[in-house]
C-alpha cells in the first residue's frame, strides 16, 4: 500500500474580506472558549493550546455553561421517530467515521484506521496550506477482503479545526455566493422547465426562445441566491482541483464492467462542512470521466456545522437526475449535546457571554441567569439530521434486560448494572433550532467513533444486531 503526499499552493486571493464585526466578535470569544474547555477534543489528535488554568476550575466552568444553558430543555422532547438504515450503508458509515478520525494524524503513515471486512488499498495525503485556506484531506481506496466483491469505496475525508486558529478562520466569516463549487440549481431547473415549455410551444406550432421562457417564470425562480460560509468555501476551491485528479486516477485504475463503486465525502467539524461542499461541486459539475456504470455518491458528516443560507437538501436530491451518479445517503450525525451542528453566529456570541459570565475563581450560580433561549438557527447543514444519544437499560448478571423472564414484574435483579443504549432518531431543522446544547464534550470524534460503530455493528435502538433489524 502506497502512501502519496500532495502539497496545495495558497490561493491567489486568499480568504474573503471578513467585514461582519458581530462574527468577528463570535469568532475570537468562542475560540477563546473552545480553546480553555477540558475535553473539548482529544488531546492526541488536537494541538489546541489550553490557558495555564486549573484543571478542575476548567472542568467547573464547563460544567456551569453546560447546566445554564441546558435549563429549561426538559420541556424540549427528545426526538421520537426512530433512523433506520441497511447494514451495507451502517458499514459505510462506520468505515466514513474511522476514516474521518484516522485524517487527524498529522503523520498520513499512521492514517490507518481499522475497519471490519475491509482492507485500504492506497491513500492520497493532501498537505494543508500555511495560510489555513486549504485543510488537509485524504483520498481512501477501500476494497471488501472478500475476494468475490466487486465493491470500491472512494472516501475522502477532511481534516476538522486542528488548532484555535483554524476555529478563528472557521467562525470569523460572511457569507457568500458559491456559484463555481454549487451549479445553481436554479439554473437546472430553468433548463428543465424551458426544454418542456419549448417543446410544448412547438407541438402547437409556436416556435419560443428561452427569453420568453423565462419570461412566464415566476419571480422567486429567477433569483435564487445560494450563499454560504466564505471560509469553508475557500477551502473547498483550494483542495478541488487536486483532489479530482487523484479520484480520475483511482477510479480509472483496475476499473472493471461489474465493480460497484461508491465514492464517500466525509468529515468531522469544519471538515465536514467543507467536504459538504465538495460533494456538491462534484454532484453540480461534471469534473470527473466516469466509468460506464454510474457510482454510487454520498456524504455523510460528524458534528458539522451550519453553512448555507438555505436547505438544499431537496435540489441537490433532483439533480441526481440526469446526472453521472447513483443517488447515494446524506446524512448529518450529530451527538446529543453538541453545541457545533448549532454554531452559527447568534449562537456562539450568546455562548461566548454565559462562558465569561461563569467564569474566574468562583462561578456564579445558575439562578442568577435568565433561562437560556436559543436564537433563531438562520443556517443549514446538509443532509438528514440523526441525533445520536443513549438510554440507560437495567440488565441482570446474565445480560437479560429487565431480569424478568416469566414477565410477572418480580425479576431476579439481585445484582444489576447498566449497559449503554444507543439510540438514532431524525431531527428537523426545526428541532434542532429548539435544542439548546454546551456539551462541548460531545463533539470528540472519539464520542461519534464510539456511538457510529454500534450502529455499524447493528447494535442501535434497541437491537442487538442486524439480525434484530430483519
Amino acid at each position: 500500500m502506497s502512501v502519496a503526499r500532495f502539497s496545495l499552493g495558497a490561493s491567489a486571493s486568499g480568504l474573503g474580506s471578513m467585514d461582519s464585526t458581530t462574527l468577528a466578535g463570535a469568532s475570537a470569544a468562542v475560540a477563546t472558549m473552545l480553546n480553555e474547555i477540558e475535553d473539548f477534543s482529544d488531546s492526541d489528535l488536537f494541538g489546541i493550546v489550553r490557558e495555564s488554568q486549573n484543571k478542575k476550575v476548567r472542568a467547573q466552568r464547563a460544567m456551569n455553561l453546560r447546566d445554564i444553558v441546558s435549563r429549561g430543555q426538559e420541556f424540549v422532547k427528545l426526538p421520537t421517530v426512530e433512523w433506520t438504515s441497511t447494514e451495507d450503508a451502517a458499514r459505510v458509515m462506520q468505515i466514513a467515521a474511522l476514516c474521518s478520525k484516522a485524517v487527524y494524524r498529522k503523520d498520513p503513515g499512521q492514517v490507518v484506521p481499522q475497519l471490519l471486512d475491509y482492507a485500504i488499498k492506497d491513500r492520497h495525503w493532501i498537505e494543508p496550506t500555511r495560510d489555513g485556506s486549504g485543510k488537509a484531506a485524504t483520498l481512501f481506496e477501500i476494497l471488501r477482503t472478500d475476494p468475490s466483491s466487486q465493491r470500491k469505496a472512494l472516501v475522502v475525508a477532511v481534516r476538522g479545526s486542528a488548532s484555535s486558529i483554524d476555529w478563528l478562520v472557521n467562525l470569523n466569516s460572511d457569507l457568500s455566493e458559491c456559484s463555481d463549487l454549487v451549479v445553481s440549481t436554479a439554473d437546472h431547473d430553468l433548463k428543465q422547465t424551458s426544454e418542456r415549455l419549448n417543446c410544448w410551444f412547438m407541438v402547437r406550432g409556436r416556435v419560443m426562445g428561452l427569453t420568453s421562457v423565462i419570461q412566464k417564470l415566476p419571480e422567486s425562480r429567477l433569483k435564487p441566491t445560494l450563499k454560504v460560509h466564505r471560509g469553508f468555501a475557500q477551502c473547498a476551491r483550494t483542495i478541488a482541483p487536486g483532489l479530482v485528479n487523484q479520484m480520475k486516477v483511482a477510479l480509472n485504475e483496475g476499473q472493471t464492467e461489474d465493480q460497484e463503486i461508491e465514492i464517500v465525502f466525509t468529515g468531522h467539524s469544519a471538515g465536514g462542512a467543507v467536504a459538504c461542499l465538495l460533494f456538491c461541486y462534484l454532484l453540480t459539475s461534471q469534473v470527473l470521466d466516469l466509468p460506464s456504470k454510474k457510482p454510487t455518491l454520498s456524504c455523510v458528516t460528524f458534528g458539522c456545522p451550519p453553512l448555507f443560507n438555505t436547505d438544499i437538501d431537496a435540489r441537490l436530491t433532483r439533480l441526481y437526475t440526469g446526472s453521472n451518479f447513483l443517488p447515494g445517503n446524506m446524512l448529518a450525525f450529530v451527538n446529543y449535546g453538541d453545541p457545533i451542528p448549532r454554531m452559527d453566529a447568534a449562537y456562539a456570541t450568546e455562548l461566548a457571554r454565559i462562558w465569561y459570565c461563569v467564569g474566574g475563581g468562583k462561578c456564579p450560580p445558575a439562578s442568577e441567569f435568565e433561562d437560556f433561549k436559543p436564537p433563531k438557527l438562520r443556517l443549514y447543514g446538509l443532509g438528514q439530521l440523526v441525533v445520536l444519544f443513549e438510554k440507560e437499560l437495567e440488565v441482570d448478571k446474565d445480560g437479560d434486560e429487565g431480569g424478568d423472564e416469566d414477565g410477572d414484574g418480580d425479576g431476579d435483579g439481585d445484582e444489576d448494572e447498566e449497559e449503554e443504549r444507543v439510540m438514532a432518531c431524525q431531527l428537523s431543522h426545526g428541532d434542532l433550532e429548539h435544542q439548546a446544547w454546551a456539551n462541548v464534550s460531545a463533539h470528540r470524534m472519539n464520542q461519534y467513533v464510539k456511538w457510529i460503530t454500534r450502529i455499524g455493528d447493528g447494535s442501535f435502538n434497541g437491537r442487538k444486531d442486524w439480525a434484530d433489524h430483519r
